[in-house]
């Protein structure tokens, strides 16, 4: 999937620069997911988090805060850019 992101690994980097949380590329995974599957999924986790909808490196974008899926998980931040047919993930 990764292969169908026409940037770089530093320029994904870059984008994830302007959310909330930063990345390094070994931090981020790529998935058919979209924006809206989020979302949806997030209705079933333990505490859902805020969500917003926002714009990086010129890309729509997701970020989920204080979502925790499972009781006796952590709460995360999630971060979603959408590259088109594939999305970059960063939880932390």
């Amino acid at each position: 999937m990764r292969n169908e992101i026409q940037f770089t690994d530093e320029q994904i980097e870059e984008h994830f620069d302007e959310s909330p949380l930063g990345a390094t590329i070994d931090e981020v995974v790529f998935t058919r997911d979209t924006l809206d599957d989020f979302k949806m999924a997030r209705n079933d986790y333990r505490e859902p988090g805020t969500v917003d909808d926002d714009n990086f490196g010129g890309f729509s974008a997701l970020v989920i805060e204080g979502a925790q899926a499972a009781k006796g998980q952590p709460r995360k931040d999630i971060v979603v850019i959408d590259y088109g047919t594939v999305r970059a993930v960063l939880a932390l």
